[in-house]
């Protein structure tokens, strides 16, 4: 026989401690939804517990441990922010002012107006073919006429012309990939603006695609189900579609019964002592809260909280209903997995990474991210002792012969590579402020 829940307190093993520390107005997240999940379980030998039962702790334990990678996450949220504002970004400003430095300076060269020796025409000829290529990097970052007037100086074609041809070449690729009408009309002025212009067609046309193919998909069922009810076997899928909708009502049902439980046993009105009051005030608002998401699990630690219930009145819940309980909990789970996933996504996509059961948790972003941040530093630094070698006369030269291209422009091409595919799927995830850092990153 199922143990009856009371309102009288029941002695217990050990003093737990108070639960509802947190904010009234927030879902329980971090140490405090998990030390709330770690209270309910059925506690017995696993050899004793019913199917049932270790599907229900099963599910209890997988909860604890989204909610608490999910708390992981929030935490590192800030610190991720933190670093991107006080060592990231200043690093990208330091380094595209150190390019801006040498970019004047090589334009200065090639002029003969840096003082010292005048540079044999081999030199020159190096240095020139250097700076479009600095110069375009550097315009990445958005329009310059300064940068811009020296591109034009050292290069064959215009950089509005080089930019329109490079859209061309993208348009094309875009189109052959995604389908002519990805492309067609729009008004881009970068690859960028264009493929932000081709995700934001595609996704239009996936909806419209969905709704259509949910709309005839529909007819299809309703006309099938008409069709199956005249069979024995259709009769047969009729009833079993009627058994779980009536589970899911009976599931629903048992959520309703235990936060009706809590009401009566919280309800602020019926507290004359103006801090019970209070304390019931803040409960009765969690509990509202945990029922509107749907939240077993917090409406049953809840309960044991308060000691409405405890844990041998788990153990006798018959299988019935725990049964209920475990497809109120798989949904909660799904929906909780969900949401850690869609957390995770924007700082996992620059990486590569997608997001799913085994994803990968904030320790491997935060060492990506230092070790982009030691790159930025290798890069200013180097970029610092390139400069001051060609500034000095006595190292000009050697310099010159000595640096690669490589060395000054550590860019890469702007054609649709890869990396633009990644940023394109980004587009259509709507992860674009994660992939504008990614991209940032792979500029430096």
């Amino acid at each position: 026989m199922t143990k009856r829940p009371t309102n009288e307190a029941q002695p217990r093993a050990a003093a737990q401690p108070s639960l509802f520390d947190d904010d009234p107005n927030a879902a329980p997240t971090g140490a405090t939804a998990a030390a709330k999940a770690a209270l309910v379980a059925i506690q017995a030998p696993a050899a004793a517990l019913s199917k049932a039962q270790r599907a229900f702790n099963r599910m209890v334990g997988q909860i604890r441990q989204q909610r608490e990678l999910l708390a992981s996450w929030q935490t590192y949220s800030t610190r991720h922010n933190q670093r991107l504002a006080t060592e990231f970004e200043p690093l990208q400003t330091q380094l595209r002012e150190a390019r801006l430095a040498l970019l004047r300076l090589l334009d200065q060269l090639v002029a003969g107006e840096a003082g010292g020796a005048k540079l044999a025409k081999p030199q020159r000829r190096k240095l020139r073919s250097w700076i479009p290529q600095m110069a375009d990097q550097l315009l990445e970052g958005g329009p310059d006429a300064e940068i811009e007037a020296i591109f034009n100086r050292h290069s064959d074609i215009s950089h509005a012309d080089a930019r329109q041809q490079e859209i061309a070449s993208a348009e094309a690729v875009l189109g052959e990939m995604l389908g002519e009408d990805a492309v067609k009309g729009h008004q881009a002025q970068s690859i960028d603006e264009l493929m932000q212009h081709a995700a934001q067609t595609l996704a239009s046309q996936v909806e419209a695609e969905q709704q259509a193919r949910q709309q005839a998909g529909e007819a299809a069922r309703q006309a099938a189900d008409a069709r199956a009810r005249q069979t024995a076997k259709g009769r047969q899928a009729e009833a079993a579609r009627q058994q779980q909708d009536a589970a899911a009502q009976q599931a629903s049902q048992s959520v309703r019964e235990i936060f009706r439980k809590l009401a009566s046993a919280l309800h602020p009105d019926r507290e004359p002592d103006p801090a019970e009051r209070a304390r019931k005030t803040q409960l009765m608002q969690q509990a509202n809260q945990a029922y509107a998401r749907n939240d077993l699990l917090t409406l049953l630690s809840m309960q044991l909280d308060i000691e409405q219930i405890d844990s041998q009145h788990l153990a006798d819940l018959p299988d019935a209903r725990l049964l209920h309980y475990n497809q109120v909990l798989r949904e909660q789970l799904q929906a909780l997995q969900q949401e850690v996933s869609d957390f995770a996504l924007p700082f996992l996509m620059p990486m590569g990474l997608g997001s799913g059961p085994r994803q990968p948790g904030p320790a491997t972003v935060e060492a990506a991210l230092t070790q982009d941040i030691a790159l930025l530093q290798r890069n200013l630094s180097g970029i610092q002792s390139d400069t001051a070698r060609l500034r000095d006369p006595a190292t000009r030269r050697s310099a010159i012969d000595e640096i690669d291209a490589a060395d000054v422009d550590d860019g890469d091409d702007d054609g649709l590579d890869a990396f633009e595919a990644m940023l394109l799927m980004e587009a259509l995830a709507g992860a674009a402020p994660a992939a504008k850092r990614a991209r940032q990153s792979k500029r430096r």
